[in-house]
Parts: structure tokens; sequence; C-alpha cells
């Protein structure tokens, strides 16, 4: 089963970095709003996530504060 990586970016970089890890077989999500990447959170376990700190609304650092990341 290949490894599971959140992308979440808001940024034109999203999808050059999506359609680089998918050749590279791994199973790609993404999110280009915070919101967006808790609710993803809040459904499944990831293996790696990649985070933009400059974002527009909620910032890669304020996710970072968010208690809603625990389990």
């Amino acid at each position: 089963m290949p490894e599971t990586i959140l992308i979440i970016n808001a940024d034109d970089d999203l999808t050059m970095m999506k359609n680089i890890l998918d050749k590279e077989g791994y199973d790609i999500k993404t999110a280009t709003k915070g919101s967006q990447a808790l609710e993803l959170v809040r459904e499944k376990a990831f293996d790696l996530i990649l985070l933009n700190i400059k974002m527009p609304a909620l910032s890669g650092y304020d996710l970072l504060r968010d208690n809603r990341w625990i389990r």
C-alpha cells in the first residue's frame, strides 16, 4: 500500500507537487485551505504532510497551533 501524503498549499505549486509525487507512486490528497486540511486530517492519518506557511485566512502556523490536529 503506498504512503499517503497530504499537500496543503494555496499556490499554483500544488498541482506541480501533486504530479511529481503521483508519478513516484504516492497516494496524494490535497487541500487549498486550512479548513479543508483539518477535515482531511480528522478523517485519515497521513504518512507525511507538506504544509505551506503563507496561506490566506488560516496560515500554516495557525494550523500547527490548532489542537484539532491531535487525535
